[in-house]
């Protein structure tokens, strides 16, 4: 099985693409759609850009490590 640590250290880009599809199809519908929401949520904020000065990085910076847990082992 796939870990999302595993698809984001792949070197490959397209590797990496097919990983997070496999794994985003094992989520649970309600978790895939919490995530889902989430997603276009923040899209909405970065379209906003020039009045919050929140852009995609740091928005990445602040939702990235709640949002996508790593657990270094």
């Amino acid at each position: 099985m796939f870990t999302l640590c595993d698809a984001v250290c792949s070197q490959k880009p397209q590797e990496c693409i097919r990983m997070m599809k496999q794994l985003l199809c094992q989520l649970p519908k309600p978790n895939y759609a919490t995530l889902k929401f989430m997603i276009a949520f923040l899209v909405l904020i970065t379209h906003q850009e020039e009045v919050n000065k929140m852009n995609a990085m740091a928005l990445a910076i602040v939702f990235g490590s709640v949002l996508f847990r790593f657990v270094i082992q």
